[in-house]
């Protein structure tokens, strides 16, 4: 409810927020990014410049929106929110909301294992482990970066079959015979890099939701490990936790 003066009258500043709040709901309907600017809210509501930057300031410390020195204010889109009760894959995330899924290979290549990725994968330092990078789409929109090393008798035969759009998990299960039953998975807070921020586009605010998943099969072998780098403004985690 917006605040009033002494004579109860809706103060500009409090009813200003309270229609821009609604303006940002209009535009998260409308999937539209950009927020107007400082002058033209000042024309539009009659405001000075001090209570509309003193508006936005609000709006920003409340998640309504975020700006970038140099280029204005932008709406925080509705987040895609991952619910984790089970072991799934970003296409099976994206289905169950039913958005679309999509991906485009970056690179696969055959690389030799970091110490650290040999600790995570189970295998010997400089042992043959296959490279797949990839930018995850939801309906056409690029939602994550996905850097994924996999044990080279698993990654060797997806390094054949790995196109654009298909689903990793399914490729696993049909072309290898292995099920994916475990994952031990980790999530941050993080920066895009410059490189990194270009594939997402222009005006995504340079944080990032950031995740590892160390993934095994029926026999307990670690198969996978991947880095992801999630869009903060996009997407957010949901964790159910029941007492005993």
């Amino acid at each position: 409810m917006a605040s009033s003066n002494p004579n109860g009258h809706t103060t500009k500043y409090a009813y200003l927020v309270e229609n821009l709040q609604e303006l940002v709901e209009e535009l998260q309907a409308s999937a539209t990014d950009c927020f107007p600017t400082e002058r033209e809210l000042c024309e539009q509501y009659g405001v000075s410049r001090v209570t509309v930057r003193k508006a936005l300031d609000e709006l920003e410390k409340s998640g309504y929106i975020y700006r970038i020195q140099g280029k204005g204010a932008f709406v925080y889109q509705k987040k895609i929110q991952q619910t984790l009760f089970h072991l799934s894959s970003f296409s099976e995330d994206m289905h169950a909301r039913q958005m679309s899924s999509g991906s485009r290979v970056l690179a696969v290549e055959t690389i030799s294992a970091s110490s650290k990725i040999a600790e995570k994968l189970h295998v010997e330092e400089g042992s043959p482990v296959i490279l797949l990078k990839r930018l995850r789409l939801a309906n056409h929109v690029p939602m994550a970066l996905e850097t994924c090393h996999l044990i080279y008798p698993v990654g060797n035969i997806v390094k054949k079959h790995i196109v654009d759009n298909v689903s990793l998990y399914e490729l696993i299960r049909k072309e290898c015979g292995i099920k994916l039953v475990h994952a031990e998975q980790s999530i941050g807070v993080g920066l895009l890099e410059p490189w990194e921020l270009s594939l997402f586009g222009k005006d995504v605010p340079s944080y990032s939701l950031q995740m590892t998943r160390q993934t095994f099969d029926e026999n307990g072998r670690a198969v996978e490990f991947v880095e992801s780098k999630y869009r903060g403004d996009q997407y957010s985690y949901h964790i159910s936790i029941k007492t005993e």
